[in-house]
């Protein structure tokens, strides 16, 4: 990959993930848009924009618009690590692996309540439901299945529908959610934390967020976070888009999880990945100091 490149970014810190973000964007007339955790079927009408203003979109952990059956829009295939290329194999894994601790800790015997989005991130529960199958001895005692609308809602389906499959299903000994934001922001984990039965689950949570680290240090529940870098998408993406405008291939970012418990990242700190990707993407730049 060419040295020496200049780049300017433009962050967006504020929580915007609708069709209106890609807009602002387009208006700035930049050399090329990312976007973090967002399909292209949510925006697609900006991401069709920006492709004909000469603007290329490229999206880390986001599905194109083909997996729809619409036209392919992101401006290349970020390959996130060399075992999972893709997005949906990515997020196949990441399931795989949350039901492999589960097998871990629970002697290979698990009784899994699985909350999962019914409209979004479908391969990740085609991982875990993957890796169910292959376990001897573990089956899926009970679906609770949720809109993206509900994710972070107190009044959703989460806290009940949890709630009522450890009345239905006493043998229950774990528990898995897509994400931090399900346990943290629907009042999932203090309704866990209130019951004898549920303060019991080996439950494991999202991605690492500082609010998921701290409710890990604090335990009974979680028992361990399945967590990604946020630092290393950016690093990821500044990585990928300048070889999409540099006419590189792209190639493996390296990016995967950890599973974490309590005790093993830095307290109230959001998940630190053991690798120094930071210097490898330096010395992959060619930059010295």
């Amino acid at each position: 990959m060419p040295s020496g490149c200049r780049s300017r970014i433009r962050t967006q810190t504020r929580a915007r993930t609708g069709p209106g973000f890609i807009d602002d964007r387009i208006a700035l007339k930049p050399d090329a848009i990312a976007t973090a955790g967002i399909d292209c079927s949510q925006v697609k009408q900006p991401v069709a924009d920006a492709k004909a203003a000469g603007i290329p979109v490229l999206s880390w952990l986001g599905a194109d618009c083909d997996a729809d059956g619409g036209e392919k829009l992101w401006a290349a295939d970020i390959v996130y690590h060399q075992d999972a290329p893709t997005t949906a194999e990515w997020y196949a894994a990441w399931g795989v692996q949350k039901v492999q601790y589960l097998e871990a800790k629970l002697g290979g015997k698990v009784r899994l309540i699985n909350v999962r989005f019914n409209d979004a991130l479908p391969s990740l529960n085609d991982g875990v439901e993957s890796a169910i199958a292959d376990c001897g001895d573990c089956e899926i005692v009970a679906d609770v299945a949720v809109g993206t609308a509900d994710a972070a809602n107190p009044q959703g389906p989460i806290v009940a529908g949890v709630k009522a499959a450890l009345l239905k299903h006493p043998d229950a000994n774990a528990l898995l959610v897509p994400a931090d934001t399900q346990l943290m922001a629907t009042g999932l984990l203090q309704a866990l934390r209130n019951s004898p039965q549920g303060k019991k689950l080996i439950v494991t949570g999202g991605e690492g967020g500082p609010s998921g680290i701290e409710a890990l240090d604090q335990g009974p529940v979680p028992t361990a976070i399945i967590g990604y870098s946020n630092e290393w998408i950016g690093w990821a993406l500044a990585d990928s888009i300048n070889r999409l405008l540099n006419d590189s291939p792209q190639v493996a970012e390296g990016f995967g999880t950890r599973v974490v418990e309590k005790g093993e990242n830095p307290a109230d700190e959001a998940y630190q990945a053991k690798v120094d990707f930071e210097s490898a993407y330096k010395q992959a730049w060619g930059i010295t100091q």
